[in-house]
């Protein structure tokens, strides 16, 4: 009897200590535990380092001119060859740590950076903050749902109002996802030759790009505001929660079957192949159903961004391309040269049929949709990508 129950409770046992230990670890030292998280989390998509992250705060991007005469201030300093090492913009709030940011002090590529920079800053900005109103709006209408058919004994109890919303799933995934979206976000541009834009639940409240997701696939702001839709869905849905514990979940069924094989360890070679082959389909459904999920919802806060979502969805096209042209011996070469490092391709395979999707759904979430609401009209957002355009064709003089 104690044999079978042994295994279990050791598993669960150590798992509880470290789990303990990680949280006293943080309480004596936040700010040194979330620079040991980015430094993991960098050195996932191959950045090694700092020096090689230019880093944006939310409210940075808020004026729209102050934020021009930062792209125009920055453009100047370039052509001077003014760059300092580990200097700070007062201006935009940014992080310069490097000339070139691992670009070699380049003044083309150094000027590419600042626009790239400028880029996620500004859509990473727009996009947070479209995506934390459409959380609060689908949570509030949760709660005025409900309270319409909840007894008048509970509606007017805030307490009993309270634990009887705790039980209903649908208030759950918002107001976790609320959680989630609550804060100042920081939005990052990280030199790498890994393609890829990212959330991760370690760090909160960040958003990472790389600049080789921008030089091989993203080429537009309305690309960038789909790719971040996208990835803040996966965010504000739980898929990245949901993923690690299931992952964790079916890993300690492993070690259970296998710590319990009465023939002293003969089954469990065939066992090891057989679970981790199932683990692996497991996993893999899960994620097709999550990023069919991701897709309609990071559209959806595309379009409410008023950003473009038909000439938005090219980016998925562009990568389905390359990922056809590369074919799986080039895959696997970059797998086995790069180790553990996956690409935005890897997690997110941008199938032909996605991309028949995004482009069917645009027909639907679109700013105009959002005219009367979010967006002001599609003449006010004309005129400011004209005006946009503008700017950055006088930066370019300059």
């Amino acid at each position: 009897f104690f044999r079978f129950f042994r295994p279990p409770a050791i598993i669960f046992g150590v798992y509880g200590l470290g789990y303990q230990q990680g949280i006293i670890d943080y309480s004596r030292d936040p700010d040194k535990k979330q620079d040991e998280l980015l430094t993991t989390i960098l050195a996932g998509v191959g950045c090694y380092r700092r020096d090689g992250v230019r880093t944006s705060t939310e409210g940075s991007w808020e004026n729209k001119n102050k934020a021009t005469a930062v792209a125009a201030s920055a453009a100047a300093t370039i052509a001077k060859g003014r760059i300092e090492n580990g200097t700070r913009s007062e201006a935009d709030g940014s992080t310069n740590n490097s000339a070139a940011n691992g670009a070699g002090g380049n003044e083309e590529t150094t000027y590419e950076r600042e626009r790239q920079f400028r880029r996620v800053g500004l859509v990473g900005e727009r996009i947070t903050g479209v995506a934390r109103k459409f959380v609060e709006q689908e949570l509030q209408k949760v709660i005025s749902d409900r309270m319409k058919i909840f007894p008048k004994d509970i509606v007017d109890d805030e307490n009993k109002l309270y634990r009887t919303l705790l039980k209903d799933d649908e208030f759950r995934l918002w107001a976790h996802a609320k959680q989630r979206m609550d804060g100042k976000w920081k939005y990052h541009l990280v030199t790498s030759e890994i393609p890829n834009a990212f959330v991760s639940e370690l760090l909160p409240q960040r958003i990472f790009v790389t600049t080789r997701m921008l030089e091989q696939f993203v080429q537009t702001d309305d690309e960038m505001a789909l790719v971040l839709g996208h990835e803040l869905s996966h965010l504000i849905l739980g898929h990245v929660s949901n993923s690690n514990t299931l992952g964790t979940f079916l890993r300690t069924v492993e070690v259970l079957l296998l710590s319990l094989d009465p023939t002293e360890g003969v089954l469990s070679l065939g066992f090891m192949s057989l679970l981790a082959g199932s683990r692996a389909a497991l996993l893999a459904a899960n994620s097709r159903d999550a990023e069919a999920e991701a897709d309609a919802l990071g559209i959806k806060l595309a379009a409410m961004g008023c950003y473009n979502t038909r000439a938005a969805a090219e980016v998925f096209d562009r990568m389905h391309k390359h990922d056809t042209e590369s074919g799986e011996a080039k895959a696997e070469e970059a797998m086995s040269s790069s180790g553990s490092i996956l690409s935005f391709l890897d997690s997110h395979p941008p199938t032909e049929e996605r991309y028949e999707y995004l482009i069917k759904a645009s027909e639907e979430e679109n700013a105009e949709r959002y005219s009367t609401t979010n967006c002001g009209g599609m003449r006010q957002i004309f005129r400011e990508m004209l005006k946009r355009e503008k700017e950055e064709e006088k930066d370019e003089g300059k």
